[in-house]
């Protein structure tokens, strides 16, 4: 990965200076200067993602943050951010305000409508990560799509009820995120369904979370 570590190297000069010489074992260049510069002073934070512990560790070293995906439990979410956290301790680095978490997470008066809402489409999705090489998880496709989203989504997705997500989204904050991006839909759902769950987290839900986590 010593592209990546470069290239980060690379991007954080051409934001931050002007006529950048570099020579490095991936790229050489000289006096090279971009406009316009980022508004953000001195730059935007550089994100790095990573699901596997050496990967997470390099972030901690050469990025601003880390994003994670939806597939570890909260456990082994905690586990990772510790593994994030020491290594930016490690290089000398503070603590980072962007530990960024994609969560699916489907909203509804109850968990049996929302696991019903859900399920299909849901599952529809991991079975195409499943036949591209997804590793971690495994489903039982003699189950019905409802005991298999069950089964997938425990301690790992907010599905259910507006306190159940609410408990789940603040798990996430306990064991290290920072911020949240919900996927609330997936190809096939009705519109209907999306939206009615959006509502719920808007009203019900984030209030709630923001009143728990301060």
């Amino acid at each position: 990965m010593s592209r990546l570590t470069e290239g980060v190297e690379i991007i954080r000069r051409l934001w931050t200076e002007d006529k950048v010489t570099h020579r490095g074992r991936h790229w050489a260049f000289e006096n090279v200067t971009i406009r316009p510069r980022p508004i953000q002073s001195p730059c935007p934070p550089i994100l790095v993602g990573s699901q596997v512990p050496a990967g997470i560790a390099r972030a901690g070293r050469i990025a601003d943050g880390w994003l994670v995906v939806p597939l570890p439990r909260v456990d082994e979410f905690a586990a990772q951010a510790r593994v994030f956290t020491a290594a930016r301790a490690g290089a000398g680095l503070s603590p980072s305000p962007h530990v960024c978490r994609l969560l699916e997470v489907v909203c509804a008066p109850d968990e049996e409508t929302a696991i019903r809402r859900a399920a299909p489409y849901l599952l529809d999705k991991y079975a195409a990560y499943f036949s591209w090489g997804l590793e971690g998880v495994s489903l039982d496709p003699e189950a019905p799509p409802e005991v298999q989203l069950r089964g997938l989504a425990a301690n790992r997705f907010a599905i259910g009820s507006a306190a159940q997500v609410a408990d789940a989204l603040v798990a996430q904050h306990a064991a290290g995120a920072t911020h949240l991006t919900m996927r609330v839909s997936w190809p096939g759902m009705p519109q209907a369904d999306a939206l009615a769950g959006i509502e719920l987290l808007g009203r019900r839900v984030l209030p709630e979370v923001r009143r728990r986590i301060g």
